[in-house]
């Protein structure tokens, strides 16, 4: 779809690398949609961080190949002066981090929410996991929802592809960068002996959905650095309270510490009798 048209509306914030606007698009065949516009100033960021470039350029490259309805979509990019620009799928409800500030969320969602929510973002992980990818920053910020509840996982600038091109053919391989959020990060990730593979994903996901169950995660109270340690050197933690027993153990799959191999897959998680 060409875009002919594009205002600046309203101005929801910015980040310290680039900035985030609500806008609409008027398309070729006259319809409005309401859009999210990622703009990088490409200037400072080169000033500022050289990795930066790459990550903007890597960012764009997987959600480019990313087409599925769980998964935010990039509908176009393109340079305007020393800006690079992104239009993004508006999600009018903003994510699920955002609804944990509520009163009402505070303590977090009703189980049957949590169901719902989780197993739509369940489909997006299952996907980029088909696809090579690790998402390596799962946690209640990323995920969005809008007003028709769809639910769709957002924010890929930490992903990367586990796809490697050996001499004759693609193979799976394992990655060592230290990358995530300390409260949602996998053992192996912190540990980076050896590397991790998409499995770290599967444990972000418990400690995620710990989040949407309780209002908060496992050590939120914590400085980074204390987080790091804990997750090393405690058991993992469980999901405790008035839940059910099936969520209870999907959490505790989701956690095994070692071997990380252990964990399920996200198409496994998927086709447990909970979600249905």
């Amino acid at each position: 779809t060409a875009y002919s048209q594009e205002r600046r509306l309203t101005r929801p914030g910015d980040t310290g690398w680039f900035k985030i606007w609500k806008a609409k698009v008027v398309t070729s065949d006259a319809v409005e949609r309401e859009v999210v516009l990622k703009i990088f100033d490409l200037e400072q960021n080169s000033r500022n961080n050289s990795d930066t470039l790459s990550d903007i350029q890597k960012e764009i490259s997987l959600m480019s190949c990313c087409k599925h309805r769980n998964i935010v979509r990039l509908h176009t990019s393109f340079a305007s002066g020393h800006e690079l620009w992104m239009i993004l799928d508006y999600m009018d409800r903003g994510s699920c981090g955002d609804q944990l500030k509520f009163e009402e969320f505070k303590n977090g969602f009703p189980e049957c929410i949590i169901a719902y929510v989780m197993s739509q973002t369940l489909k997006g992980i299952s996907y980029l996991h088909q696809q090579s990818m690790i998402h390596r920053d799962i946690k209640a910020d990323n995920i969005l929802i809008d007003q028709k509840f769809r639910v769709k996982v957002t924010d890929f600038w930490k992903s990367s592809s586990l796809e490697h091109k050996g001499a004759d053919s693609f193979r799976q391989k394992k990655v060592m960068t230290f990358v995530g959020t300390p409260c949602w990060m996998a053992p192996e990730v912190i540990e980076q002996e050896g590397g991790y593979d998409n499995k770290a994903d599967i444990w972000s996901f418990g400690i995620t959905l710990m989040e949407l169950a309780n209002g908060k995660t496992p050590y939120d109270k914590q400085k980074p650095l204390k987080v790091l340690k804990l997750i090393m050197c405690n058991d993992p933690p469980q999901l405790e309270g008035n839940f059910s027993s099936e969520l209870k153990q999907i959490v505790k799959s989701c956690l095994i510490k070692e071997p990380p191999s252990e964990r399920p897959s996200a198409e496994a998680l998927l086709n447990h009798p909970y979600w249905k």
